[in-house]
């Protein structure tokens, strides 16, 4: 869907140019048969689970197909993005417990800053391109300052680890995973200010992959290394 409504857009950017949309290898007729064919396999996939959690997935639904449009008219479009792909979180707390209660709503909102600070990163690298295009996104609105802002997101999603791990009761694998996280946060924060190439801006969005592992290992090391 993203890719459906930004095919004009993707054309004009040099990043983007040879997506299959914008460079005319793929048509809308089949991408939309694409996109159907994703959403049935995926209510199919939903229809297994509790009512809440079908509740849900059509609230997600409707983020998903915002998002693309938002970039339009709102420099946010970063923070719409983060609470999209944090309705996971939402939904896979409500398949497994039935309820919603305040720990998966901080994990969403360490989710959301997570992805506001490595969109951000990432839309630095399309930002010549997007101001001359009019695409919003915050690494146009906050320019020079974006890697203060990356800082400040990245400092808002440790905050809500420490709260989801307090709430939780986690111990101490967890929290040590959280230091290296902080590390890492920091790290690409101060680097930021160099004013990167695209190459190196990229190996930092991509190294949110690591991020997220050592996360997950913290996660695993508490049972074995709680207290």
């Amino acid at each position: 869907m993203n890719d459906m409504a930004d095919y004009k857009f993707d054309a004009q950017v040099k990043r983007t140019e040879n997506r299959p949309l914008a460079k005319g290898t793929l048509t809308h007729k089949q991408a939309m048969f694409v996109l159907i064919a994703l959403l049935i396999g995926s209510f199919c996939l939903v229809l297994l689970l509790n009512r809440l959690t079908i509740a849900l997935s059509f609230a997600a639904l409707f983020l998903a197909f915002l998002y693309p449009f938002t970039k339009r008219v709102t420099y946010g479009a970063q923070a719409v993005l983060g609470i999209t792909f944090s309705f996971g979180i939402l939904m896979a707390w409500t398949a497994a417990t039935g309820e919603l209660s305040v720990t998966p709503f901080l994990i969403l909102m360490a989710n959301l800053f997570w992805a506001c600070g490595y969109d951000t990163i990432y839309a630095m690298m399309d930002r010549q391109d997007d101001m001359k295009i009019g695409v919003k996104s915050t690494a146009v609105f906050f320019g020079s300052k974006s890697n203060q802002a990356v800082g400040i997101f990245f400092a808002l999603v440790i905050f809500f680890l420490v709260l989801v791990g307090w709430k939780a009761e986690m111990g101490k694998g967890y929290y040590l995973g959280l230091i290296i996280v902080a590390g890492v946060f920091l790290y690409q924060t101060v680097l930021l200010r160099a004013g990167l190439t695209e190459d190196r801006l990229f190996s930092f969005f991509k190294g949110h992959v690591f991020v997220g592992g050592v996360i997950l290992t913290g996660i695993i090391l508490n049972d074995y290394w709680g207290g």
